[in-house]
């Protein structure tokens, strides 16, 4: 990370420093390196994109186009492109936060934080369709490619066996308690022996 840390932009390197201080300080950094959320298999990396911050506004974290990640973030991706030396990346889940980096909204520069994160790897993106306007951010300031997907149909999801005559116990138990209290009492048994079962 320090070398390519050292090639970033000056103004980048400053703006990483001024927000979150030296490489070094990074709470993430274990032993010189950092720590990097994820599953290999093969030639495969399912990684977790790093927050850009460090929980003190979630909203932020997603949101905020003038937040600076911390040396973590970057160094995830860094090692991506550079140690792991993968081919594409794919973003999976609705919201990510990469395209939501500081920088210009079109014709990125090398200054610009989702560019120099990046940098020029294919980026496939299986975004909802439902939305929009989060895909075609995504699209202009990551180069995403999207890969629109409908949402899954919904269906109700019934109880079966024990919880099925549990419920069936709540529900009579509720109707008795408003005519019935002896009921009532009697069913609450019923549902406490349910339960322990």
């Amino acid at each position: 990370y320090a070398a390519r840390f050292a090639r970033l932009p000056a103004a980048v390197r400053d703006a990483l420093n001024e927000r979150w201080g030296p490489p070094d300080a990074d709470p993430t950094l274990r032993q010189g390196r950092f720590t990097i959320a994820g599953w290999r298999a093969g030639n495969v990396f399912v990684g977790i994109q790093p927050s850009r911050s460090r929980g003190e506004n979630d909203y932020a974290s997603y949101h905020d186009a003038d937040l600076v990640p911390p040396h973590a973030y970057l160094a995830f991706y860094f090692w991506l492109r550079d140690a792991y030396r993968i081919d594409a990346v794919i973003h999976l889940g609705k919201h990510g936060n990469l395209e939501w980096l500081p920088g210009k909204s079109v014709a990125l520069s090398d200054a610009c934080w989702p560019d120099l994160t990046l940098g020029p790897l294919p980026h496939l993106y299986p975004f909802i369709v439902n939305d929009p306007g989060e895909g075609s951010q995504a699209k202009r300031r990551a180069q995403a490619v999207i890969i629109d997907h409908l949402m899954p149909p919904l269906t109700r999801a019934e109880n079966y066996g024990p919880l099925q005559d549990l419920e069936r116990q709540v529900d009579e138990y509720y109707e008795a308690l408003m005519v019935d209290a002896r009921r009532a009492k009697l069913l609450r048994k019923t549902i406490l022996a349910t339960i322990a079962e």
